[in-house]
């Protein structure tokens, strides 16, 4: 499957998975540099390109057409995920390449928003955050606080 998230060039065709090392927050991917409202992961895991197009696709649905918004996505799947087809026999090399993953630390922002009023990019990134395999937590730039927003 081709997809838009793919990276135009990589240095090998298939690479090993591996696993996401457990590491502290580290400060600069952990801070806001573009948008007002960020979603941070909480937990170590793998995203999806599929899934990264389902949050954006998500947060391009709230928003109104008057606005002017604004989406920063901070993690690239480049890493590929192969797979063989079932009824294939053992052998014969490493399967193509299905999809693509990106591998997040804990406490990096995978995406920022701006130019949105306060209550739609609450709303748009608590819908987003569903879509996550791991737990996440919207955050703020204490330089724009909104008020408390309930979503019930």
């Amino acid at each position: 499957m081709i997809t838009n998230w793919q990276p135009k060039r990589t240095r090998f065709k298939r690479l090993h998975k591996g696993s996401v090392q457990k590491c502290q927050y580290r400060l600069s991917a952990n801070q806001h540099q573009q948008g007002m409202t960020g979603l941070r992961i909480l937990k170590s895991g793998h995203l999806t390109a599929k899934q990264l197009e389902q949050m954006r696709r998500q947060i391009t649905a709230v928003r109104k057409r008057k606005e002017k918004q604004k989406i920063w996505l901070r993690c690239i799947p480049d890493i590929p995920i192969t797979a063989k087809p079932l009824g294939i026999r053992m052998g014969k090399g490493k399967g193509g390449i299905k999809y693509w993953i990106a591998r997040l630390t804990a406490g990096k922002l995978i995406m920022q928003v701006n130019y949105m009023t306060g209550r739609r990019a609450f709303k748009a990134l608590y819908l987003s955050k569903k879509m996550l395999p791991v737990p996440s937590k919207i955050i703020v730039n204490k330089a724009f606080q909104y008020p408390a927003v309930k979503l019930n």
